[in-house]
């Protein structure tokens, strides 16, 4: 195995960690995911990824953002409850998700070394706004990293990075699982309030 597909599997099985534990609303996701895209900037950029690379110091930052953020509101179960948009914010997101896609994809096709622009760029504005609303503890950023990740996977085999469309095939899973959890979570606080209401 050469020092890329050591580094790419190092990043994945703690990427993997990470997300699992963000599934299940647990802290410890943040440092595990910090760690994990420092090593994907590496590889993304080596694999001609651009999007992808650059995309790695977002994450960075709104994780550091959201490992404050979730300490400063989980409950005394150290977990956080979930919140979710409302229609108007809604309608500010996949506007903003669109226009990101379409001003990325244009800049990164006119890049020579660049693979699956108009993919890469879909994925790079969702993942974007997405890690914004989980940092925030926003149900809907799980139904963006299902389509976000419908997508990478075949983006990867094409790219030949199997370990990484392998983990995020486990990434589709764990998200969807994630959704029932944080939607299960958000009904069960909304009974308490509403009991508490009347």
């Amino acid at each position: 195995m050469d020092t890329w597909s050591a580094l790419e599997w190092s990043a994945a099985l703690l990427s993997l960690a990470a997300v699992a534990c963000m599934a299940a609303r647990r802290r410890a996701g943040f440092p595990l995911n910090i760690l994990a895209s420092f090593i994907y900037l590496l590889v993304f950029r080596h694999s001609g990824l651009l999007g992808d690379a650059a995309l790695q110091l977002w994450f960075i930052a709104w994780l550091a953002y959201g490992w404050i953020y979730w300490k400063k509101h989980e409950n005394k179960a150290r977990l956080l409850i979930p919140g979710k948009l409302s229609l108007r914010q809604l309608l500010v997101v996949l506007p903003l998700w669109a226009a990101l896609s379409l001003l990325l994809g244009f800049r990164l096709s006119q890049e020579p070394q660049a693979a699956f622009p108009w993919a890469d760029a879909f994925c790079v504005a969702g993942s974007l706004i997405a890690q914004v609303l989980q940092s925030r503890a926003i149900i809907f950023n799980w139904w963006m990293w299902i389509l976000i990740d419908l997508v990478y996977i075949p983006v990867y085999l094409q790219k030949e990075l199997y370990a990484t469309a392998g983990l995020y095939a486990f990434f589709l899973l764990l998200a969807m699982l994630a959704l029932r959890e944080w939607k299960r979570s958000e009904a069960e606080t909304d009974r308490v309030a509403a009991y508490f209401r009347n």
